[in-house]
């Protein structure tokens, strides 16, 4: 680099010091890191000797790219500058500037790294492979959660070890892939290292496969096409939801078409494992020595992307390797268009619209804009608007509030949506040429005079929606007015009834300025429509504006609890709805779960206190329990509970724990809340029923017959009133959701604790040596997270003991169960999992409602449940969860599946209970 000034060649006479000249860095570069960024330089002291006795140091400065730079000062180190505490996957600028001893700095150097996530991603799962002619077909899971982007297939030939080929798919998280690897030589054994790569290009350990294409397979089918069906190109699917597949059959070789026995086509949605099959005989047109095929597979969901796994056989019983093709059915139906013109009505601030949207449309738009605008028919949905072009989705068609005043021209246009899938881009348009209508005037057609209120949104909460609004005037004698249902004509007409004379009904005055209001005491998941309006005591109305939302479920604790009758408060928290993968022992993904109702969980394993009250009480009403149970640590069955220790009751066997579910929703009820449980374990017999009455006659609550093997089986047939809305037991479905449950969108691995770590006992092992290593592939706050979150018992393989890295690597309970008082060893920091639940791995195991049976793992294949709830045919042994300070830190994992039969009362067996909200 030029220095700034020659050296020694000018001195200014202006000041009383020398001016030397400045160098910068040279051989700048940067290696990224794990939110951080290694710098290295080389400085002007080791370019000019004689420049060093004026070097002072060098400043680095670095920031976001176009933010304002943070400043790290220093001297260089030659090995290199650390700068740290960064965020991954952000470009960051760093400028380094040399100062000199009189405090001349140079220009600057300047270079942008992003730093990376250096953790290595987890290796594919469930690999195999399909050989067939010159070919084979690679098949595998992606596991989620580490950021994989792609999949590294490197094929090398086994005899001389020559790489052949290396080649890289995209692939999603948590879905299924395939890749055929092509170009290879039949009867020649290859080896294939399959690798995962996250998105910062690290690469994960590879998992080998061995294959040998087969010179005796039949070749694939080729020219394979998928073609959607619906109304435009077939009579008997006018509604979609069916693809059909066309294809060849080729003569390869010695291959004759007489040879080919069936085509099998293994189809599913993509990323799912195919597992539904059509299977179709060669029947096609021989065309040039080859089959031209034909299958419709119909039943298919519209508006989802499917892949067809398609195999060839021959009569003896060869199989090629398989293509894949993927189509998404879709309906090309085009809703009705409106059968009048919407009213437009203005006001002095606003423009009110309404019309009539026909039964068959499910989507709606309105665009408007003071300005003309044309929208384009086939891709309004997806292009970018004109400008000044407001759209609003699914508007009330009872009517919208646009805010122009009456003296400004508008135009609108609204667009009805096909009810068949995104994909279609089929849509009915009013006005038919699809060009906004013009509004101008000032007409005024209502007889308010009241202004409506602006700028209408609304909040969803749990049982909750709250309006937000902005108001026109500031009047004590002006109230704003709420209507609510979830009919919109009946809610129209109860507003056209209002006169204003149910004052203190909507006791908010009008201000003009921004207001909200929380309307309570919803239903969860229904759509309602809201009406706002102002009104005053004569009757004087303004137009309604009008707003549809439901309101949802927030996961995490509620703010207003169950209490029961003697003042005990009931900490539970909202688990919604949703979907999820749940493992077998932690192996693989063996079941899609659906969950479709919301569920309060208590958020501790039930405390013998809380078991004793409800016990006590039901005892005295004719309740018979298999066993008293007795408090954690050593405690006596039957005897008072430790004050305020808040220990886990023990002891109990699973139908102390229905029973006791029973009594707890009865106690519940006797307290007159504003609505009454529905019990939900009835005796053998019964029929489920959503009817008080019927379910409080039939609610099983005396099992102390129950120790001969003829009577246990009549209890062992239990009914689960799914009806019910009373406290129960979780499903093991239900638990191991809560356990992982993060947002909604995202849970934790079923390896994982609740905490949101992984297994990390292999890590410890004893050296040829006999010495203890410690292998860390987890950093130290996420290792030593497990060990003080999970409460379980000692791992033999390691020791007791801090490592020479001062982690204490084994947080063993000593055989001890905590209370809820008495969390950790370790008092920092919150102990409960992403939506408030304490102790979902360690402490004590929790009884859930199902039989155990083993879930079997067939080649990969991914069952879809809705709900489930276990076998309905008594099976050995019942269901518990969760891990205990009696046991290795492994059975703590989410999906660790324990049992024990259903009389069985250990010491380290509590439960926790659930309610349905609906």
């Amino acid at each position: 680099m030029k220095r700034v000034f020659p050296f020694l060649s000018i001195i200014l006479f202006f000041s009383c010091k020398v001016i030397f000249p400045v160098y910068e860095v040279t051989d700048f570069s940067a290696v990224p890191q794990d939110g951080a960024v290694l710098l290295s330089f080389v400085t002007p002291d080791r370019i000019d000797p004689d420049y060093r006795y004026f070097y002072s140091h060098v400043t680095v400065e670095y920031g976001v790219s176009g933010t304002a730079l943070t400043e790290w000062k220093g001297d260089i180190n030659p090995a290199g500058t650390l700068i740290g505490n960064l965020e991954n996957g952000v470009y960051y600028t760093f400028l380094v500037k040399v100062v000199d001893r009189n405090g001349i700095v140079s220009d600057g150097v300047s270079l942008d790294v992003m730093p990376i996530d250096t953790s290595v991603p987890p290796p594919v799962e469930e690999l195999t492979v399909s050989s067939g002619f010159k070919k084979v077909t690679l098949f595998w899971y992606t596991p989620g959660g580490y950021d994989i982007a792609s999949v590294r297939i490197q094929t090398v030939r086994r005899s001389d070890h020559y790489p052949v080929k290396t080649q890289t798919v995209a692939v999603k998280e948590w879905y299924y892939a395939e890749a055929p690897v092509t170009g290879l030589q039949n009867d020649t054994e290859y080896l294939f290292f399959v690798s995962a790569v996250n998105s910062f290009g690290n690469i994960s350990e590879p998992v080998l496969l061995i294959c040998t294409p087969d010179g005796d397979a039949p070749g694939d089918p080729e020219d394979v096409k998928a073609v959607i069906l619906n109304s435009a190109n077939h009579t008997d699917y006018p509604k979609g939801g069916a693809v059909r597949i066309e294809y060849f059959l080729p003569r390869i070789n010695s291959i004759e078409i007489t040879d080919y026995d069936y085509t099998e086509i293994f189809y599913a949605k993509r990323g799912y494992l195919p597992d539904k099959k059509a299977v179709n005989k060669p029947e096609g047109t021989s065309v040039g020595g080859f089959y031209r095929e034909s299958v419709i597979i119909d039943g298919l969901e519209n508006g989802i992307e499917y892949g067809f796994l398609l195999k060839a056989y021959d009569k003896a019983g060869n199989s090629s390797a398989g293509i894949f093709v993927y189509a998404v059915p879709y309906s090309d139906a085009v809703p009705a268009g409106l059968s009048r013109p919407p009213l437009v009505s203005r006001y002095a601030e606003q423009a009110l619209l309404s019309w009539v949207t026909p039964e068959d449309v499910t989507d709606v738009y309105l665009y408007s804009s003071e300005n003309s605008f044309v929208l384009d028919p086939e891709n309004f949905s997806v292009g970018s608007l004109p400008a000044g072009v407001q759209k609003i989705d699914n508007p009330i068609d009872l009517g919208v509030y646009l805010d122009y005043p009456q003296t400004t021209p508008f135009y609108y246009m609204l667009v009805l949506g096909s009810e068949s899938s995104p994909f279609s881009r089929q849509y009915a348009f009013w006005p038919e040429d699809a060009v906004a209508v013009r509004v101008e005037g000032e007409s005024d057609t209502g007889t308010e005079t009241l202004l409506p209120v602006k700028n209408l949104s609304a909040e969803s909460r749990n049982q909750a929606v709250c309006l937000k609004w902005t108001g026109n005037v500031t009047d004590d004698s002006v109230y704003i007015g709420f209507l609510w249902s979830a009919d919109a004509a009946a809610l129209k007409a109860e507003y056209e009834k209002f006169d204003g004379s149910v004052i203190g009904k909507f006791d908010i005055p009008s201000v003009a300025g921004a207001q909200m209001r929380e309307i309570t005491g919803l239903p969860n998941r229904t759509e309602m429509t809201f009406a706002v309006f102002a009104y005053n005591a004569d009757g004087v109305k303004s137009a309604p504006v009008y707003i549809q939302t439901a309101a949802m479920p927030t996961a995490g604790p509620v703010g207003d609890p169950p209490v029961l009758p003697g003042g005990t408060g009931l900490p539970m928290s909202m688990i919604p709805s949703g979907e999820y993968f749940s493992g077998a022992d932690g192996l693989v993904s063996v079941r899609e779960i659906k969950l479709t109702n919301d569920f309060l969980m208590y958020r501790f394993e039930t405390e013998y206190e809380l078991w004793r009250v409800v016990y006590e009480w039901a005892v005295a009403r004719g309740y018979r329990f298999y066993s008293p149970g007795k408090e954690a640590n050593g405690g006596s069955y039957g005897t008072a509970a430790t004050p305020g220790a808040g220990l886990p009751v023990v002891g109990i066997s699973w139908y102390d724990a229905v029973v006791w579910c029973n009594a707890l929703t009865e106690y519940y009820n006797s307290g007159n809340p504003p609505e009454k449980l529905i019990p939900v374990y009835l005796v053998a017999g019964s029929v489920e029923t959503d009817h008080y009455d019927q379910a409080v006659k039939n609610i099983l609550k005396d099992i102390s017959g129950m120790s001969s093997s003829s009577s246990r089986d009549t209890y062992d047939r239990v009914v689960f009133n799914r009806s019910g809305t009373g406290f129960r037991l979780p499903t093991e479905a239900e638990w191991e959701y809560a356990a992982g449950y993060i947002d909604g969108s995202r849970r934790q691995a079923g390896e994982a604790y609740s905490c949101g770590i992984d297994y990390i006992d292999d890590q410890y092992s004893v050296d040829s040596n006999g010495e203890w290593k410690f292998t860390p592939r987890y950093n130290v706050a996420g290792i030593q997270t497990v060990h003080r979150y999970v409460w379980y018992g000692s791992t033999p393989q390691v020791p007791d003991a801090y490592n020479n890295e001062g982690i204490y690597i084994d947080t063993s309970s000593g055989g001890r169960i905590h209370g809820e008082k008495d969390l950790y060893i370790v008092s920092d920091g919150d102990r409960d999992n992403a939506v408030g639940l304490v102790n979902m791995s360690g402490n004590v195991y929790e009884w859930v409602w199902d039989w155990y049976v083993y879930f079997p793992y067939h080649e990969g294949q991914i069952e879809y449940c809705i709900d489930p709830s276990g076998p309905v045919e008594p099976a050995a042994f019942r269901v518990r969860r969760g891990g205990s300070a009696y046991d290795n830190l492994q059975y703590a994992r989410i999906c660790f599946r324990g049992n024990d039969v259903p009389t069985g009362h250990r010491n380290d067996s509590g439960f926790r209970f659930v309610r349905t909200v609906k």
